[in-house]
């Protein structure tokens, strides 16, 4: 009797076959989103830097400030928050409106407007919903912006864990981190093989817990910085071809900036807080899929900053840390 033939393609195969690409894809955007950024905020930091530095000069002719200030700027340096991103909280707890907002998945597949309604929803419910658990297939860290009193990112594949950590202290500068973890899937249709079957709908949705801190501190100087979380997917052919960018959704949890003597930090400093990213309002939207792809889903953090640094009559420091964990990865399809 002929056995059937097993028409499943290998994931463990296509991780090693595209784990180069996949990488590479994550590092261009966030290389891009880098540069953006930059360029977004490039007129109010230059034209902050040029004020700051006229001020500078007219305030290093004032000995009475000069003698005043010296011992500020001095315990500043020694009093700014100690992040060791090695202690971690309590993660908070699974909330059953979290898990089953997770499990269940729907979409809205279109738009109408019909006489006698202001418009009508074709909605649609997952026919599968695959749970991914570590390890994941990939992991990912990215830094940039020379070398600070402090900078390291993280990603672990066999338990989820991933984030960032900076602080640009005296030096002055500026430091972009990013880290994530990554699972791939293939078009997976009832009555069909993975990778088979109609073209149809995914969602990526984690359960993805983190604490953070951050803090901006200025003495005349200025600082900024940010941070967030994304969903980003990438696909390519099983059977060779191009790969291609499938969704790029993020969004910020934090964008400040401060100057001239200002203090700005999250709430529970000099604690951290807790909270749960790509949950509810946040989580990525469905996006297309088609049989003879395979679909490599990044769950992933970013965040960047820049001071002034310090000198004799002002200081400007930035830091920050995201630490957080992708319990189980859902990917719903429709």
């Amino acid at each position: 009797m002929t056995q059937p033939v097993d028409r499943t393609p290998d994931l463990r195969a296509l991780e090693r076959t595209f784990r180069k690409e996949a990488r590479a894809r994550l590092a261009e955007h966030f290389a891009s989103l880098a540069r953006d950024r930059s360029a977004l905020t490039a007129g109010v930091r230059d034209g902050s830097a040029i004020a700051q530095a006229t001020l500078g000069r007219l305030l290093q002719r004032d000995e009475d400030y000069r003698g005043r200030i010296a011992p500020v700027i001095a315990r500043s340096r020694d009093t700014f928050m100690d992040l060791d991103e090695r202690q971690r909280l309590a993660a908070p707890p699974r909330a059953r409106e979290t898990a089953v907002s997770l499990l269940a998945g729907g979409g809205i597949h279109a738009v109408e407007h019909r006489p006698g309604s202001l418009m009508a929803l074709t909605m649609g419910k997952d026919t599968r919903a695959e749970v991914r658990v570590p390890p994941y297939n990939d992991a990912w860290t990215h830094l940039e912006g020379g070398r600070h009193q402090q900078q390291r990112a993280w990603a672990r594949r066999a338990d989820g864990g991933f984030g960032f950590v900076y602080t640009i202290g005296q030096e002055g500068g500026r430091a972009w981190s990013g880290a994530g973890v990554e699972v791939l899937f293939m078009r997976d249709h009832p009555g069909s093989p993975p990778g088979h079957g109609p073209a149809g709908l995914a969602q990526v949705r984690a359960h993805t817990p983190y604490e953070f801190a951050w803090r901006n501190l200025s003495y005349l100087g200025t600082a900024h910085q940010h941070a967030g979380f994304g969903v980003f997917v990438w696909s390519a052919p099983l059977d060779g071809g191009p790969s291609r960018i499938e969704q790029d959704h993020q969004y910020w949890m934090w964008s400040d900036g401060t100057s001239w003597y200002q203090d700005h930090h999250n709430p529970g400093v000099p604690g951290r807080d807790v909270d749960t990213a790509l949950n509810f309002q946040h989580q990525a939207p469905y996006f297309p899929v088609e049989p003879g792809r395979v679909y490599g889903a990044w769950i992933w953090c970013f965040g960047g900053g820049d001071t002034s640094g310090a000198d004799l009559v002002s200081a400007a420091y930035a830091q920050a840390l995201v630490d957080a964990t992708a319990r189980f990865v859902v990917i719903g399809q429709q």
